[in-house]
């Protein structure tokens, strides 16, 4: 079975505490996410921390991120 872009990002950065860790989270609340999908202001810091290896876009497709990436700007 395919990785999730969640499962990859914590892949990349080596570990569920790791990824908390760069984003600044407890690594509870994104064990909490493998049920559902990262809160949009969460997807923004882990294609940061991921080095943009996974995007905002592949963890929510839902959202409109050009806009909100325009917006920010």
């Amino acid at each position: 079975m395919e990785k999730t872009p969640l499962e990859r990002a914590i892949s990349i950065l080596g570990s569920t505490s790791a990824l908390a860790r760069a984003i600044g989270i407890t690594p509870w609340a994104v064990s909490k996410w493998d049920k559902t999908c990262p809160p949009k202001d969460r997807c923004l810091d882990i294609e940061q921390a991921t080095q943009g290896q996974i995007t905002a876009e592949q963890l929510r497709p839902d959202i409109n991120w050009d806009y909100i990436r325009k917006s920010v700007k």
